[in-house]
């Protein structure tokens, strides 16, 4: 191959990052400077190995940039630029909706076998699903998506400051429920200083009472849904713990009615 100056080297970038690859690049601009040639040329001009040349000039037609002309040899010419980039913006459009078409396509077969799979797991009362966190952030993340759904009670056994934090964040969804019917109980620690502000604002969505002996929080919605949260033993890290069962729920529940019974009301 003879030793020819690259091509315009101040181009090449620019295909580059339109998504050519570095042969195509500098076999579109030598077509550009020298004009129509043949292959053996266009390697020549470009530096481009005659083994791969024809393949980067078939790749740069189909792409837009070049035209074939028949014959013996074929000659490539180098199409005007500003309809080699609308041709090609033509191209990477054809090949995304073709992509996204698909995406579509296994979406909806996943949707599919998801919808099918979950009503032969759900199908199964016996079959209780558990999730830990260990950031507050996705425990209260997964508690606002609980407060959402919940039609019938939300139950909380909590400390005066987690509660504090609850409020903050989920204050609004928690008074929507709650003027939907939604009755709503909050078990308090007797054991930490309350935010009387904090309180007040409960008062109006809540019963609330406090109770001894609470140090781990448990979060209860709707006769199945359960968060518990607590921290780790050297107080090194926050971790949460979600699962859905009607069974654990009762017992938690009867629990919960115990420290109600023995809890203290707020007036008192």
């Amino acid at each position: 191959m003879a030793n020819h100056p690259d091509p315009d080297s101040s181009l090449i970038p620019y295909l580059k990052q339109l998504g050519l690859s570095d042969y195509q690049s500098r076999a579109y601009i030598a077509l550009l400077i020298r004009g129509t040639s043949t292959a053996k040329q266009a390697s020549s001009e470009a530096n481009i190995p005659q083994s791969r040349v024809y393949d980067v000039l078939e790749e740069l037609e189909e792409l837009g940039f070049v035209t074939i002309q028949p014959g013996r040899p074929k000659k490539y010419g180098s199409v005007d630029p500003e309809r080699a980039i609308a041709q090609y913006t033509r191209h990477k459009r054809a090949e995304f909706d073709e992509k996204l078409s698909e995406v579509e396509e296994l979406g909806a077969e996943f949707l599919e076998e998801t919808s099918n799979a979950l009503s032969r797991w759900q199908g199964s009362e016996e079959m209780d699903i558990g999730w830990s966190y260990n950031e507050r952030e996705h425990i209260r993340e997964l508690m606002g998506q609980l407060c959402q759904r919940t039609e019938s009670e939300i139950r909380m056994m909590t400390t005066a400051y987690a509660l504090k934090r609850v409020a903050n964040h989920h204050k609004e969804c928690l008074a929507a429920r709650a003027e939907d019917g939604v009755n709503i109980q909050i078990l308090l620690a007797s054991d930490e200083p309350l935010n009387d502000a904090v309180i007040g604002a409960a008062s109006e969505w809540a019963d609330i009472r406090m109770a001894e002996n609470v140090e781990g929080k448990i979060y209860l919605y709707d006769g199945e849904e359960i968060v518990m949260a607590y921290r780790t033993h050297d107080d090194s890290k926050y971790v949460g713990f979600a699962t859905r069962s009607p069974y654990l729920y009762r017992t938690l529940s009867h629990l919960f009615d115990l420290l109600w019974k023995q809890g203290t009301a707020l007036s008192e």
